[in-house]
């Protein structure tokens, strides 16, 4: 596990594998790996957990990148570049930079992430513009009197070891403040392992998402592919992998159907532009692949640029302009707020696609299969060590509510879905795990002012355990062996619906 949530790895070490060859006759390692040895203890006596990825030479020449490094590229908080003119001229390493900043959004975003260890000099005007702006650290010696002879600072048995020492604790201050914020301000997105990683990313066992086909024009085109590069980053299949033949409808609603049926999500974007409407069509191929997603029962996500110029498109496509506002009763009654178009930043629909994503399947994972329903039900919350306590929990109390399980792979706040009653099972469970089971309750509860749900921590063997930890108010107590206790709370659940 990184230091920072949601990520393999919390450093990227990107560099040209000839500036790393000095020392190899002689049996030792070259100029980056003793940097990036410096650079893992370093952090790690700071940042204890920090992970460090470098590729030790896994890539030759101009290969391509190989899913090991992609993998590890995508899934790092932040990309240190050892910037020279044989890396600037060796393409894994522009793939490398391009992968990491398509993965975190765009350039602008990726910028305050990106770390420059100077190898040797580059003029600026002769880098890309993403290597301008970041801060730099200059590794090499430049000689006084020859300014053609440099030379890069060592560590060891150099003069400039001093030099070495103070721009290598600088970086790493650096790089451990950034960290340190993005641990605090990230949110947890990723995918649990078990359900999706680099062995399945892409794969027929990785989940599926529906992603509409695009609007004709070129803008729409574009945020298009921007999405379904960063889903198909993430580890999810993209459907549909072909083109449907519009001049057949009856087929291409059939190919549609079907693939509807094996997506988890319906995400369509929106551009500047629909498809022609016609008797069969009254909202193109657009209105067209929503209403069968939704007859289909799908989950769905729209979005269109905020800027989109409304008033042009109403005078010019009024039909889409209905729909691209959800003003055609025919099509917006009975949608729900999520099924809306949503307007606003492309990046910022990114990331609602994937946190929706992460709670479909944070919910398809409770064993019940199915959403329950709400005015009878609790949510049991057990480590795999707690799943017999669990269960005897379910047994006790199965004539009043029906309850159903988080799987601990997943924080409640994905899996909650207005359930009557959250209970955290405490019997082998890690005090440190119960205790943020309990903060996500009370997340829950706040999120859900008007109607919160009715937590508890139901305690079983073994004894004695650590104090339980600060509870909110209304915060219910149950040890297995204390029916009265559990009476109450079961009445306290069941008055909040129709009693079973």
């Amino acid at each position: 596990m990184s230091y920072v949530p949601g990520h393999e790895y919390d450093v990227f070490v990107s560099y040209a594998r000839r500036n790393n060859q000095d020392g190899f006759l002689d049996g030792q390692y070259g100029w980056v790996t003793r940097f990036q040895k410096n650079l893992e203890r370093i952090l790690n006596e700071r940042c204890p957990g920090v992970r460090v990825f470098f590729d030790d030479g896994s890539i030759a020449g101009n290969d391509d990148l190989d899913d090991k490094v992609v993998t590890a590229v995508q899934q790092s908080a932040t990309l240190v570049v050892v910037l020279s003119p044989v890396y600037l001229s060796r393409p894994y390493c522009t793939k490398e930079r391009e992968l990491y900043c398509s993965r975190i959004g765009d350039e602008k975003l990726a910028l305050p992430r990106i770390f420059l260890v100077h190898y040797d000099d580059v003029p600026f005007d002769e880098r890309p513009e993403i290597l301008r702006k970041p801060k730099g650290y200059n590794f090499f010696h430049q000689d006084a009197t020859v300014k053609s002879l440099r030379r890069p600072l060592e560590d060891d048995s150099d003069p400039l070891k001093e030099e070495y020492k103070n721009r290598i604790y600088e970086l790493c201050g650096d790089i451990q403040n950034k960290l340190k914020e993005l641990k605090q301000t990230l949110p947890q997105t990723t995918v649990p392992k078990k359900v999706i990683g680099p062995d399945s990313a892409g794969s027929l066992s990785a989940p599926v998402i529906f992603l509409a086909e695009a609007t004709p024009d070129l803008r729409g085109h574009k945020d298009r592919l921007s999405v379904e590069s960063a889903l198909r980053q993430a580890g999810f299949r993209v459907l549909p992998e072909t083109t449907y033949d519009r001049r057949n409808l009856p087929a291409y609603q059939q190919s549609l159907e079907e693939d509807l049926n094996q997506s988890l999500l319906f995400v369509q974007i929106l551009g500047e532009s629909g498809s022609d409407a016609s008797p069969d069509l009254p909202h193109g191929f657009e209105g067209l692949q929503f209403s069968v997603a939704r007859a289909a029962g799908k989950p769905c996500l729209r979005w269109r640029p905020s800027d989109l110029p409304l008033d042009s498109i109403r005078e010019f496509m009024a039909v889409y302009h209905q729909y691209l506002t959800d003003a055609d009763a025919n099509v917006s009654d009975g949608l729900q707020p999520d099924e809306r178009v949503q307007a606003g930043f492309l990046n910022d629909f990114k990331l609602t696609v994937e946190e929706t994503v992460r709670k479909l399947l944070a919910r398809q994972a409770k064993p019940g299969g199915k959403k329950l329903d709400e005015s009878h039900s609790v949510l049991l919350s057990p480590q795999t060590v707690d799943s017999t306590l669990a269960k005897e929990f379910d047994q006790r109390t199965q004539q009043a509510v029906l309850s159903d399980v988080a799987d601990e792979a997943y924080p409640l706040t994905d899996v909650y879905e207005n359930e009557a009653g959250l209970v955290v099972v405490y019997g082998q469970s890690t005090y440190d795990w119960v205790k943020e089971r309990v903060k996500q309750c009370r997340e829950i509860a706040l999120n859900n002012a008007s109607n919160p749900p009715v937590c508890a921590i139901y305690v079983g063997p073994p004894d004695p355990k650590p104090p339980l930890p600060k509870r909110p108010v209304n915060f219910h107590v149950i040890h297995h062996d204390d029916p009265a206790a559990l009476a109450a709370y079961l009445a306290e659940v069941t008055a909040k619906g129709v009693s079973p």
